[in-house]
């Protein structure tokens, strides 16, 4: 559910999509952008409660930074609540400009 969340704020504002849960280094990420040598992990406290996904995912982290990618970590409140600040962030890392699309403005 935040994975689709995530990726429908992406397309709905222009910008670059990632390939989803798929391995970059020695793990499986929940967004990657290669050309962009960008990780997004999105973290909701339903699968990220236990010490085992906590470590998990700091191994995730410093795999990512190991190989050279720019590493942002997503909360549930960051993509449901805080939305227009993490779209900012993207287009900021994309390098992609502000976009308005399917009559949505740009970070709402």
């Amino acid at each position: 559910m935040l994975e689709r969340e995530f990726i429908k704020a992406l397309k709905a504002h222009g910008l670059p999509l990632p390939i989803t849960n798929r391995v970059a280094g020695a793990h499986r990420v929940d967004c990657y952008w290669p050309e962009h040598k960008l990780v997004v992990e999105l973290d909701s406290y339903t699968y990220h409660q236990s010490r085992h996904a906590w470590e998990q995912d700091r191994r995730r982290e410093r795999d990512a930074r190991r190989n050279g990618n720019e590493f942002r970590r997503f909360s549930h409140d960051d993509v449901l609540d805080r939305r227009a600040l993490v779209l900012a962030e993207m287009r900021a890392l994309t390098g992609s400009s502000p976009s308005r699309r399917r009559g949505t403005l740009a970070g709402s």
